[in-house]
């Protein structure tokens, strides 16, 4: 919750009037979600230590899971299965025994690789991984899945574009970097991408996990189709 994405979803569902009970690994980061109104409830947990998600998780009508390990390199490549694989079945496992209504994974587009049918849609088959990530959050879809259907439990997974908009502390994107001339050289490419405003990204979890009928589905969620170079062109 008190990351670019999770954050949004906090606002969007307290748009809605939802009640909104926060797990953070530091209680000290939460500062931006305590403003945010008695709505809002913290409490302190890790993915990774499947003991500490029971009391985040119990009674709760609707588990969005936006935790993950969001990088391009890491000098403990475990560390991508640690989070974005054993700590997704991890908060599947306590969902179920929490006895929670349903639950939204949310991934990337990335899990699917790059597979031979382009554009591809949630039905296509992945193809190769050219990442840690990309194969983690992969691995994790897969493990959500089976951890719900084995715990009897409604999930549905989300997989977003790449996700752009005010509020990112990290330089994934490279928006910051690019503005603030860090991006000396930027050579041509066509490589093509598909990209999602924040705040569509955080309406569209938020309806996929509120929609009846679409448990075990999977949804992408993009809207902007651009080359590398048309992106920072507009940069």
């Amino acid at each position: 919750a008190t990351g670019f994405v999770g954050g949004a979803v906090v606002r969007h569902l307290l748009d809605r009037g939802a009640a909104v009970r926060c797990l953070v690994r530091d209680r000290a980061r939460a500062a931006a979600l305590d403003r945010l109104g008695t709505l809002v409830e913290i409490r302190v947990g890790d993915i990774t230590d499947p003991g500490s998600l029971g009391p985040a998780l119990e009674g709760a009508a609707l588990v969005i899971n936006c935790a993950g390990l969001n990088s391009f390199w890491e000098p403990d490549r475990r560390a991508f299965t640690r989070i974005n694989v054993d700590g997704a079945r991890n908060i599947v496992q306590a969902a179920a025994r929490a006895r929670a209504g349903k639950v939204v994974h949310v991934s990337t587009a990335m899990a699917y690789g790059f597979p031979i049918e382009s554009p591809f849609t949630a039905g296509t088959a992945p193809g190769p991984h050219m990442s840690e990530y990309a194969r983690s959050k992969h691995d994790g879809d897969e493990a959500a899945l089976r951890a719900a259907r084995d715990g009897g439990l409604p999930l549905v997974v989300v997989h977003l574009a790449a996700v752009v908009g005010r509020g990112d502390a990290k330089s994934v994107m490279q928006i910051r970097d690019f503005v603030r001339g860090r991006i000396p050289l930027m050579i041509r490419s066509a490589n093509l991408f598909t990209y999602v405003a924040i705040d569509d990204a955080a309406a569209a979890i938020v309806a996929a996990g509120l929609a009846e009928g679409n448990a075990g589905t999977r949804c992408l969620v993009g809207n902007e189709r651009l080359t590398t170079t048309e992106y920072f062109r507009i940069i």
